[in-house]
């Protein structure tokens, strides 16, 4: 049977899906240093980007970024996104022009014909993309054709073989089912069977409530449950920038993180 290239790649959550959902998210806003969570976040940055001024950064799944923008104000990068949901890709336009930052937005399947994008990018960045997809490996050759030779690679995904990942079994066992469930060494075995050497590898952040997706219509429970879980995500967060404290493990980060360069490639002088 045909299909678009990225059903016949295994796509689990469907363009459709992606449509709806970002027509009913609430645009992200700017980086917020009081956030815990932004905080965290930009020291993975900080220790990736620091010295990437002029390089191009590709975002693989860039729908309603707000991180493109960040990249090229704080570190000099050069910012691109491809995504293959319209609304996604005229929210992630919307947020450059608000900021004021060039760059590029293609609205694209990944597993097209990308061949002016080949070899492009000095930087992928993905958050919450590859775990999408039944080949998670075949993804992952697929946007390395994307990269230079001694590019890097930095790939972010939801944590959820832990807490958050129980939440969202019970609270919304639909969206759940279209994830691939992978934990810190899954990532890390994935990376290298499609040519990556880890540079960095974590479980990453330190409770983040609002990774959870509940249902568009939650019942009063759910809705109760969300607030109580906003509640502690921010007491928590008041005590980690308190005390400095990173209690970033599998059982109870929000998320994955990856960073590696291309086996057998040097990395840029």
């Amino acid at each position: 049977m045909e299909g678009s290239p990225a059903s016949q790649s295994g796509d689990m959550a469907g363009k459709a899906f992606w449509e709806r959902n970002w027509a009913i998210k609430k645009a992200p806003g700017r980086f917020n240093p009081r956030n815990y969570s932004h905080r965290r976040f930009r020291d993975v940055f900080d220790r990736h980007l620091g010295g990437a001024s002029g390089e191009t950064v590709l975002e693989v799944g860039c729908a309603q970024s707000s991180w493109l923008p960040y990249f090229h104000r704080m570190y000099g990068c050069r910012v691109v996104g491809i995504d293959y949901s319209p609304t996604g890709c005229k929210m992630a336009r919307q947020l450059l022009e608000e900021e004021d930052v060039p760059g590029e937005i293609h609205e694209r399947d990944l597993f097209a014909e990308n061949t002016d994008l080949t070899g492009s990018a000095d930087i992928l960045f993905s958050n919450g993309f590859i775990e999408h997809f039944d080949d998670t490996v075949g993804t992952l050759d697929r946007m390395r054709e994307l990269l230079k030779p001694g590019g890097l690679i930095i790939t972010v995904i939801p944590n959820f073989t832990g807490w958050l990942g129980r939440i969202q079994e019970r609270v919304n066992p639909d969206v759940y089912r279209i994830h691939i469930i992978m934990d810190l060494q899954d990532m890390i075995r994935i990376h290298k069977d499609s040519g990556f050497e880890a540079v960095e590898a974590s479980y990453f952040g330190s409770i983040a409530s609002e990774v959870a997706k509940y249902p568009e219509h939650a019942s009063f429970r759910l809705r109760v449950l969300r607030k109580i879980l906003k509640k502690i995500t921010k007491t928590c967060w008041l005590l980690f920038r308190t005390t400095g404290w990173h209690p970033e493990t599998q059982r109870f980060s929000p998320y994955i993180l990856y960073a590696g360069r291309l086996a057998g490639r040097p990395e840029p002088s």
